[in-house]
C-alpha cells in the first residue's frame, strides 16, 4: 500500500515571494475531513494552516492579509507579541474563533486564530457603536474584507489575553469598525446607522443648494 501522505514543494509563486514556504500535504481523508495546505513564514515564524475548502485564489492572498492585519494591530498594541499565534483558514467554518492552549485540555499548544473565509460580515450588536441592523444580521462584503475584519477581531482577543484586559466583544467590534473606516470607508458607512434626515435638515439642504 502506498504511503497516503506526500510532501510536495509548490513551485515559486507570489506566496513564496512574500517570504513563505508553501508545503502541500495530500492525505487520504473521510468525507468529514479536509486536506490542508501548511504555510510557514521563515522570517516572522508564522505557522499557517489553510484547508482545501479555501479557494485557490484566496490562498495566494492570505500571507499578505495576515501581515496587513498584524501590522495594523501592532500600531495599536505595541507591547503585544503577535508572532506567537498560529493561523487556520477554512471555507467551512461558520464563524471565526480564537483559542488559547488552556482550551480543550491543551489541544492547541499555541494560541490559534481560526478564520472563516466566508463573504458575509457579522458584527456584534453593540449599541454604543451605532451599528446598523443589517451588519449584525450578516452583510455581504466579499471574502477579503470579511477575512481582514475577522483577523482584526480575533487578534484583538489575542491582545486582550496577552495584556490581561477584559475579554468582551466591544473592543473587538470597535477595532473592526476602525479598520473598515481606514481601509474600506464605503463598507464602514454601510455598517453604521445613518442619521435620518428631519424636515429641518431637508429645508437647510434646500436653502444651501440655492
Amino acid at each position: 500500500m502506498n504511503n497516503p501522505k506526500k510532501k510536495l514543494l509548490c513551485p515559486i509563486d507570489k506566496t513564496q515571494q512574500l517570504g513563505y514556504l508553501l508545503n502541500m500535504t495530500t492525505n487520504l481523508v473521510t468525507p468529514n475531513q479536509e486536506r490542508t495546505t501548511n504555510m510557514t513564514n521563515t522570517e516572522n515564524k508564522r505557522v499557517v494552516t489553510i484547508r482545501n475548502s479555501v479557494p485557490r485564489g484566496l490562498v495566494e492572498k492570505i500571507p499578505a492579509m495576515i501581515e496587513e492585519a498584524v501590522s495594523w494591530m501592532q500600531k495599536r498594541y505595541a507591547s503585544v507579541d503577535f508572532s506567537t499565534t498560529e493561523f487556520i483558514f477554512s471555507g467551512t467554518y461558520r464563524r471565526s474563533r480564537y483559542f488559547r492552549n488552556e482550551v480543550e485540555c491543551g489541544k492547541y499548544l499555541a494560541p490559534n486564530t481560526c478564520i472563516s473565509t466566508r463573504a458575509r460580515l457579522y458584527l456584534y450588536d453593540k449599541k454604543s457603536l451605532n451599528i446598523a441592523p443589517k451588519a449584525t444580521r450578516g452583510m455581504k462584503v466579499g471574502n477579503e474584507i470579511q477575512m481582514m475584519c475577522a483577523l482584526v477581531h480575533e487578534l484583538t482577543h489575542h491582545a486582550q489575553y496577552e495584556l490581561n484586559t477584559p475579554k468582551g466583544e466591544l473592543e473587538t467590534t470597535k477595532n473592526e469598525l476602525d479598520y473598515l473606516q481606514e481601509a474600506h470607508p464605503d463598507t464602514y458607512k454601510r455598517c453604521i446607522k445613518q442619521k435620518r434626515k428631519t424636515y429641518l435638515d431637508r429645508l437647510l439642504e434646500k436653502h444651501l443648494g440655492n
